[in-house]
């Protein structure tokens, strides 16, 4: 099952460079030097949306191979379908929440010079959150933890990009170039859901495909919007974010067995 996971993760890597070459591109052409104003028909945009749907497709037929064609299903159990079996795994979460942690301390230390400072602030702070909340998440895997706990920890990662996305459609409500901040909405909303889904898996009621496509699509997503204008912390935090979702993934997918077999407690 390793080898489908780093599959599914090269195609959302791979692509998502591609996507983060011609949104730059789209970035330096698009949009009027003077007015600011989204250049209709250009043909970078247009690659860029070619782009999202080319890797929503395949995605989406790949976990419904993996769903019907292979038959395989995730064990009900959350640390069989989360939880690691190689050294790297613990290395890994840690890594990736303090990834997380240092870019909403860097957002942080930089939201005074911010339009909005007071939102800045609250994100920062609810980064900081959600980076515990991942690594409680991926440290119940070991000890077993009681279910609330486990849920705590998605609720935590879940709230905070309820706050980024209101925040982002906030700061940009002005702005009459959609094609400015469009990205970063449509990354920021797929990332919500697929923390959704991930979520349905310590609040008992699974959803692993829908996680699967969704943290796909969605670290594709924040890799396409990175060349995009913002502050350090919130890049790292995008770039955080991607690494998080191919993360569970990554263990949902090499967890998964054959409906025919009886899943590991």
């Amino acid at each position: 099952m390793r080898k489908k996971s780093l599959v599914l993760c090269c195609v959302s890597c791979v692509f998502g460079a591609f996507g983060a070459f011609f949104r730059w591109l789209q970035d330096m052409t698009a949009f009027e030097t003077d007015s600011g104003l989204y250049i209709s028909g250009n043909l970078w945009g247009r690659a860029v949306v070619a782009a999202c749907i080319g890797v929503a497709a395949v995605l989406f037929f790949m976990v419904l191979a993996m769903k019907r064609k292979e038959k395989l299903a995730a064990p009900a159990d959350y640390a069989a379908a989360l939880g690691g079996k190689t050294l790297l795994y613990r290395p890994a979460y840690i890594l990736l929440a303090a990834v997380m942690a240092i870019g909403s301390l860097m957002l942080l230390f930089s939201a005074s010079r911010d339009t909005y400072p007071g939102f800045q602030v609250i994100l920062a702070l609810m980064g900081v959150l959600s980076a515990a909340g991942f690594a409680l998440m991926a440290s119940a895997t070991y000890g077993r933890r009681e279910p609330p706990l486990n849920c705590l920890g998605a609720t935590l990662i879940i709230a905070m990009y309820c706050f980024w996305l209101i925040m982002s459609y906030r700061e940009n409500a002005v702005n009459p170039a959609v094609w400015g901040y469009a990205m970063e909405v449509l990354a920021l909303s797929c990332a919500l859901v697929a923390f959704y889904y991930i979520a349905s898996i310590p609040f008992g009621r699974p959803k692993p495909f829908h996680a699967i496509f969704f943290s796909h699509l969605a670290a594709f997503l924040c890799i396409v919007t990175l060349p995009d204008d913002r502050w350090a912390g919130q890049q790292i935090m995008l770039i955080a974010t991607a690494g998080m979702l191919l993360f569970f993934s990554w263990m949902l997918i090499s967890n998964m067995v054959p409906e025919t077999e009886e899943p590991p407690a």
